[in-house]
């Protein structure tokens, strides 16, 4: 295996890895915001990293730009939605 590929397979690990761990997070979580919080989590880091690794197996390319296209949408996206559910769950329960 080549340098480049070992890097790439560590950086999407790494990616995994944030993605499992956010997981388990929204599964242990004691209530709605601590499950909204390591969602977003996940959403944040793991397209920076998969962008990382396409940036490292096709430096220039369309891959490149339709991932920096898509981690641009969900590094704006996430945190308003996170925002916006946060939100709804709030006014919807009672409150005592």
């Amino acid at each position: 295996m080549l340098a480049i590929d070992i890097a790439t397979a560590a950086i999407l690990a790494l990616a995994a890895a944030a993605s499992t761990l956010a997981a388990v997070g929204v599964a242990k979580s004691r209530n709605n915001f601590a499950a909204i919080h390591c969602s977003s989590a996940a959403a944040i880091l793991t397209p920076p990293l998969a962008l990382i690794a396409v940036i490292i197996q096709v430096p220039l390319g369309q891959p490149t730009l339709q991932m920096l296209l898509v981690t641009v949408t969900l590094l704006i996206g996430a945190p308003i939605t996170s925002h916006i559910i946060g939100m709804a769950e709030y006014r919807r329960k009672p409150r005592t």
